[in-house]
């Protein structure tokens, strides 16, 4: 599972488009941008540490996360 990086509010997309970075079923590549962290005025990116399919988004858009609130549900190869 990725895990936020810190607190704030969870976009999981930009806030200029409709199209989310990421669905269940999508393949991840290693650094791709999954969602943003807004704190205040700064979008900060969340990116996915290595290579995984995405199981599922376990916090909804726009949501208030804390330090380490597993966001998204990531099934690594083996």
């Amino acid at each position: 599972m990725l895990r936020t990086t810190g607190m704030g509010r969870l976009l999981l997309t930009h806030p200029q488009l409709d199209q989310p970075f990421v669905a269940v079923g999508d393949q991840l590549s290693a650094g791709q941008l999954v969602a943003l962290l807004q704190v205040g005025e700064l979008l900060l990116p969340l990116r996915a540490p290595r290579a995984a399919r995405v199981v599922d988004v376990r916090v909804p858009c726009g949501t208030t996360v804390g330090y380490g609130e597993a966001f998204l549900g990531v099934e690594y190869p083996a």
